[in-house]
């Protein structure tokens, strides 16, 4: 009975009191210096830290009613999720009862070094919609390369986010526009399709190739290489890459691409068909345990045939 006595007056000593203020089944617990409650309302204030739905909140204040189940946090609102993210705002609030929360110029920051600053946020379960925002994995300061975005769509589970009316900078230079675009924020390889080349040449018209990936498993991949030249014709690259142990990994290419006959009249060329294989291997350890001590070995191997030279230019 003294120890508890004691215990419960040294928390009153330092001025920190923990407040269970929402239901059991709400799973959030709030701690503060200063705590003033009525009927329907609980308010928070100095050193205010939240624990709700796996993730640590820390705010100058906090306010929760009890009739509309809204928790609302002000001033340096800080969020630290247990999957490493980190989101930071001046104003948050928490539909407890749904889940959902909304967010006044948030920073969102993830494991994998991208961050993201939104003037306006709302978050439903995993899934976020964001305003006009700035993305990059640069330095905050000053990024090398950074997007402006209208409007975007998040999945942190999925980490894979869809922007619209976007805009890439290279500083402060404008390089690239996307009415729509998606992309996986991981830096693990992730199937999908891959950044597209576009080119022109006054013989071949307008060119167009957009790769396409898919990642089998850790050690193995296809990419998907289908092409248009409009004033040539169309044609399909595809290549397979591998790793068969920690010391060795290849790659075999196959590609085929045909003329068609009003380019090859109006070039004079002959052949319509232009295909090849290529066959690229590299071991740093074949015959090493059959070697003695200090003796080290290596294979290598690239290997190219094709019908034509043009296979190689395309």
């Amino acid at each position: 009975m003294f120890r508890i006595t004691y215990l419960f007056f040294l928390l009153l000593s330092i001025g920190v009191m923990p407040l269970y203020a929402l239901e059991n089944k709400s799973k959030i617990e709030v701690t503060a210096t200063s705590l003033h409650t009525t009927k329907n309302t609980v308010y928070a204030t100095e050193g205010v830290v939240v624990h709700y739905d796996n993730s640590m909140i820390k705010s100058v204040s906090a306010k929760y009613d009890k009739e509309t189940k809204l928790l609302v946090l002000d001033g340096k609102v800080e969020m630290i999720g247990y999957q490493g993210s980190k989101e930071h705002t001046n104003h948050m609030e928490i539909q407890t009862d749904t889940k959902e929360v909304h967010f006044k110029e948030l920073f969102l920051a993830s494991e994998n070094d991208v961050w993201l600053m939104s003037d306006k946020a709302h978050r439903l379960d995993a899934n976020y919609t964001l305003g006009q925002s700035i993305l990059s994995s640069c330095s905050v300061d000053d990024p090398i390369w950074h997007m402006v975005l209208k409007q975007a769509l998040y999945d942190s589970n999925e980490k894979y986010m869809k922007v619209y009316d976007a805009k890439v900078y290279f500083w402060d230079m404008p390089i690239f526009y996307f009415p729509y675009l998606g992309f996986s924020t991981q830096k693990k390889r992730t199937s999908g399709l891959l950044f597209p080349l576009f080119g022109y040449s006054a013989n071949e018209g307008f060119i167009y190739e957009q790769p396409i990936f898919w990642a089998i498993n850790p050690s193995m991949d296809i990419e998907f290489n289908p092409q248009i030249r409009t004033n040539r014709s169309i044609g399909l690259y595809n290549t397979f890459r591998f790793a068969d142990s920690q010391y060795s990994s290849g790659q075999i290419r196959l590609g085929y691409f045909k003329d068609s006959q009003a380019y090859s009249e109006r070039e004079n060329t002959t052949d319509l068909n232009h295909y090849g294989v290529e066959f690229n291997y590299a071991s740093s350890n074949v015959l090493r345990k059959y070697l003695p001590r200090g003796y080290i070995d290596g294979l290598y191997v690239n290997t190219t045939y094709l019908n034509d030279i043009d296979y190689l230019n395309l």
